[in-house]
């Protein structure tokens, strides 16, 4: 099968991941994922707590990206994004 050919099928954004897999999205460790949520300061993607158990939901993590991405350093350090 080429790459082409391959449809994972429609994409749930209420899906939860773990910390492990949300953290694979980002491409950070996981301890990033628990320091964000421990730290208070609201740095990384909402979570959604189930029983004992830390999940994030796709919409939450697709929506954490693009509210990081920016055109540029200053963009970046200023927080504000040129539209």
């Amino acid at each position: 099968m080429s790459p082409r050919d391959y449809n994972p099928g429609p994409v749930d954004p209420d899906q939860l991941f773990t910390p492990e897999e949300a953290a694979a999205l980002l491409n950070v460790k996981p301890q990033t994922l628990a320091k964000w949520r421990m730290g208070g300061r609201g740095l990384g993607p909402h979570f959604v707590k189930v029983g004992r158990a830390i999940r994030y939901r796709r919409a939450t993590l697709v929506s954490f990206i693009e509210g990081n991405t920016f055109t540029n350093t200053a963009e970046a350090r200023s927080g504000l994004r040129e539209h």
